[in-house]
């Protein structure tokens, strides 16, 4: 079978699309499957700002696949789908990671954005009836898919995403003396890690909150993703003081690897998540999690997390009670990582393999 991928030029809120393009992309080779690459700008005006993204169709692959010459194209992302109706020869399947987008207040940063970026999105999600298939991600997502975008179910096929290649569980030792190498030593003491970027939806403030709570004295926030802006560094201001705030920056391969294996709980309290890929990525490397109930998180972190409703009374002081009860109660960090080492399994190649290849096939 040959598949292509079509995926969205580089940029900051393309790191996780980036990562499923290419996990899935090394998925399928290691099934037999001959995979190509190639990107498409995502709406009018980026071609404006970046005119060599106009010639993209003129790629060799994209023009086999306009022709028939191609099995299965896999649109990597929905804000891609528009580019679904170039591929009338072939199968065409679009990915969906989440509808966020179509929450402006929640996703998009700044007044301009809010209004532009919904727009421009309008005509990917009107395209979708173009594509013979959507792959969901999450059941969470296929729910919203169905009830948001008044999809079939029968169009939707559920399959996770996997856990990205090359992550390894350290030592804390090694994993502390791996980061200073680099450049990031840690504090000592407890450490809470949070990891991602910074938009509205992941309540990255309840987190500030949590970590401000008097149970939580001492205990260090590290930040792997897109550094605080200013609002954010306002509200942690305290935190800053006390030298309780560590922002890394983004972080790859065996720095993230010993990020993840240097701290003592994730938190992830995000609003929503369409899967939630740090949540897999901890608990591979052993670490114990603390998330919400935001969308796909309870559904993706099964047993090996302590789940915190949003709707709870004061949802910012639950997340800290879990957080210190991690940090301070040896035997249920310990369940947590156990829960979490067996839970990442579902997201193996090995066991994701064989759903891409059946969603992607073209008598699928």
């Amino acid at each position: 079978m040959r598949v292509l991928i079509l995926e969205p030029y580089p940029g900051w809120r393309w790191v996780s699309i980036h990562r499923f393009a290419e996990t899935t992309a090394t998925i399928l080779r290691d099934f037999g499957v001959d995979v190509t690459r190639a990107r498409a700008p995502w709406w009018g005006w980026y071609v404006l700002r970046h005119p060599s993204a106009a010639g993209w169709r003129r790629a060799s692959a994209v023009r086999a696949a306009m022709a028939g010459g191609i099995d299965s194209v896999l649109i990597a992302d929905v804000a891609l789908a528009h580019h679904a109706p170039l591929f009338r020869r072939t199968r065409v399947v679009v990915a969906v990671h989440g509808l966020l987008a179509l929450d402006p207040e929640r996703y998009w940063a700044g007044r301009l954005e809010r209004v532009t970026k919904p727009l421009a999105l309008k005509v990917p999600f009107s395209r979708l009836r173009a594509a013979d298939a959507l792959l969901a991600v999450s059941g969470s997502v296929a729910r919203d898919v169905r009830d948001r975008l008044s999809v079939p179910p029968a169009r939707t096929r559920i399959v996770p995403n996997a856990l990205p290649g090359g992550l390894i569980r350290m030592p804390r030792e090694v994993a502390e003396e791996t980061l200073a190498r680099n450049g990031h030593p840690l504090p000592g003491g407890a450490r809470v890690l949070s990891v991602g970027h910074t938009v509205g939806y992941k309540n990255l403030p309840l987190l500030i909150d949590a970590m401000s709570e008097p149970r939580m004295r001492g205990a260090v926030l590290v930040r792997v993703g897109e550094r605080f802006n200013r609002q954010l560094r306002q509200k942690a201001r305290a935190l800053i003081a006390e030298g309780r705030l560590v922002e890394l920056g983004p972080l790859s391969g065996e720095c993230l690897s010993a990020a993840y294996s240097a701290c003592d709980v994730l938190a992830q309290p995000s609003v929503a998540e369409g899967f939630g890929y740090p949540v897999i990525e901890a608990q591979a490397c052993g670490l114990p999690v603390v998330c919400s109930d935001g969308g796909a998180l309870p559904e993706i972190a099964g047993d090996g997390a302590i789940v915190i409703s949003l709707a709870s009374a004061d949802p910012a002081a639950e997340f800290a009670r879990a957080l210190a009860r991690v940090l301070g109660e040896s035997g249920l960090a310990e369940r947590l990582r156990l829960a979490g080492c067996r839970n990442v399994e579902r997201f193996a190649p090995s066991s994701v393999g064989p759903q891409l290849i059946e969603a992607l096939s073209p008598v699928a």
